[in-house]
């Protein structure tokens, strides 16, 4: 069936997912295989013209254009030469910077998460990786009756605080359980489930893909006090490993970070956290 542009209201509706921070379609070609129907939000005009070619013919996902933030009218977005990197924010578009990266600037429009929530209801799952602008629609949650079953957000990797905040932020939503989800080995690896006709498939996760997510997920959810726990531990390694790490500003730092990356891969990583009502 395809999506209608009727309002909806706060109706949670089983069979609708929000993606917001579309990128390629990695994620949304998961959850259309799944048989759910799809919003997918992109803020890079070269990536939605990428979608629209990708699902073209496919009305089971509508595709929009625009930032998440506040306000109206149009925000500058940084769009970085690595593709997932694109943000409004300033400070994480100055990070991507101090990694390497580089970007250029354009003016996009705004789109109001409330429109989403307004025209095609509340989803079943809300996926959010927009870089830095997830509290946008955290907070837009708190003005709905409904709210999702389970959602997803890239974790905050530098401030500490601002991810416990980030947490009870959830908690107050009614989201009482979590996992904290590894991502750096979730391309192209597989997974076992169910379409929401109870058919059994095989998936394989794309580059660049979130991953599984709700009751696909192979860890156990946790409380809130437990993923704070969790947390401190990642963060521990964040101040050694991470972006601004204390090993980058001693002499042989680099040298046992690329010694670790070449044992675990990309460490230490980065996580997403995972809320279930």
């Amino acid at each position: 069936m395809a999506l209608s542009n009727r309002v909806q209201g706060n109706c949670v509706h089983e069979d609708l997912i929000f993606d917001v921070g579309l990128h390629k379609g990695e994620d949304a070609a998961y959850y259309l295989r799944k048989g759910f129907r799809v919003v997918g939000i992109d803020a890079n005009p070269d990536l939605i013209e990428w979608n629209r070619k990708r699902f073209a013919g496919n009305e089971r996902i509508k595709i929009i254009f625009g930032a998440i933030a506040h306000g109206q009218g149009n925000v500058r977005f940084f769009v970085d030469k690595q593709s997932t990197w694109g943000t409004v924010d300033p400070n994480w578009a100055g990070r991507n910077v101090r990694l390497g990266s580089a970007h250029h600037e354009i003016e996009v429009p705004i789109f109001d998460i409330r429109e989403a929530f307004e025209r095609w209801g509340v989803p079943y799952y809300l996926k959010l990786d927009i870089e830095g602008r997830e509290d946008v629609v955290i907070d837009a949650l708190g003005g709905l009756s409904g709210r999702p079953a389970f959602i997803s957000m890239e974790s905050e990797k530098i401030d500490f605080r601002k991810l416990i905040h980030e947490l009870r932020k959830l908690r107050n939503l009614g989201y009482q359980r979590f996992q904290v989800v590894p991502q750096v080995h979730i391309p192209n690896s597989s997974i076992r489930t169910r379409d929401r006709n109870g058919s059994i498939f095989n998936y394989i996760f794309e580059d660049d893909a979130s991953g599984a997510f709700g009751d696909d997920l192979n860890g156990r959810w946790i409380s809130f006090v437990e993923a704070t726990a969790r947390y401190a531990f990642i963060f521990i390694q964040y101040k050694l490993f991470g972006d601004d790490g204390l090993m980058f500003r001693l002499r042989g730092g680099r040298f046992i970070h690329r010694f670790l990356m070449a044992c675990f891969g990309p460490f230490p990583g980065w996580y997403d956290t995972h809320a279930k009502l």
